[in-house]
């Protein structure tokens, strides 16, 4: 069945390992905060269970004893990011509006960057043992359940990369997101962003093939009915042994960092100012977090 995947699961490349499954969505809902601005942080993060139980049950389709097992990963997981993760979540946003406040350099960036990298690594390490013992054991109906999840997804990024908008759509979106800390930007800030970026139909549309490469090769793990095999092969991959595409990691990351600096470039004092003040409010938010027992 596997073996004529159309549209597989899309993925992203983070540390070499992709196709990581439900474990995309607890990263999707912790960031829906920022994603429909700093004040839905909270309310967000404090239903992150159920959000995150929503997307599980969309792209695995747990039966009713495994739906128990993902439940139990998901709440320890949160109580551990509540408690250790946001305390230092708040201190990487008090050092990065500290340096807008004199006037961010590269350097200063780069550091952020790196802590927010680490974070990153931190949440995979913690994730990986219960995700390799879930996915390993994945039922039948479970693995046709992600390939259904992975058409729909894809069915509407080939729409979306087809256009001839694309790469302009694209830079909208993120800046649509990124105006809850900056403020609003000129449609001269993004039409420079997407030349900055090469945010092109063309450039989208290969990233699209590349995910679909990875993703059907991970797909291809659940093959192997011997649930031993399977773990193996999972463990290579979410611990980074085993890549599951030829491209350039650190290439795609300095890449990425340079994108990112771009915009920092293109903002104006009065949206550094703004970033810088949405940083301090979002630390000590986070704090009040941490401190507070989950309901």
């Amino acid at each position: 069945m596997l073996g004529t995947i159309r549209h597989p699961l899309p993925t992203r490349d983070t540390h070499g390992a992709r196709g990581r499954a439900w474990l995309t969505a607890i990263g999707a809902a912790l960031l829906l905060g920022g994603c429909f601005g700093p004040a839905a942080l909270e309310t967000a993060y404090d239903n992150a269970d159920w959000l995150i139980g929503k997307e599980v049950e969309r792209r695995i389709c747990p039966a009713a004893p495994r739906r128990a097992a993902f439940e139990s990963a998901i709440d320890g997981f949160l109580r551990w990011h509540r408690k250790h993760e946001l305390p230092q979540y708040a201190a990487t946003l008090r050092r990065l509006a500290t340096s807008l406040e004199g006037g961010l350099t590269r350097s200063e960036f780069d550091a952020v960057a790196r802590e927010v990298e680490d974070a990153g690594s931190r949440l995979w390490k913690r994730l990986t043992g219960p995700s390799v013992a879930l996915l390993s054991r994945a039922e039948s109906h479970e693995v046709e359940c992600l390939e259904r999840a992975a058409s729909e997804g894809f069915e509407k990024a080939e729409v979306d990369a087809a256009k001839a908008t694309a790469g302009l759509d694209q830079v909208k979106s993120l800046v649509g997101r990124l105006e809850g800390f900056t403020g609003a930007f000129s449609e001269v800030q993004t039409k420079a962003l997407v030349a900055a970026w090469g945010m092109t139909r063309e450039s989208l549309e290969a990233e699209l093939a590349q995910r679909r490469r990875s993703a059907a090769a991970f797909l291809a793990i659940f093959e192997q009915q011997d649930p031993r095999a399977r773990q193996r092969a999972l463990e290579a991959v979410f611990e980074g042994r085993r890549r599951l595409t030829g491209d350039d990691a650190e290439s795609n990351r300095q890449k990425g960092l340079d994108r990112i600096w771009s915009l920092v470039g293109l903002l104006t004092d009065v949206q550094r100012d703004t970033l810088k003040k949405t940083a301090a409010t979002l630390a000590d938010k986070l704090d009040r977090m941490a401190a507070r027992r989950p309901g």
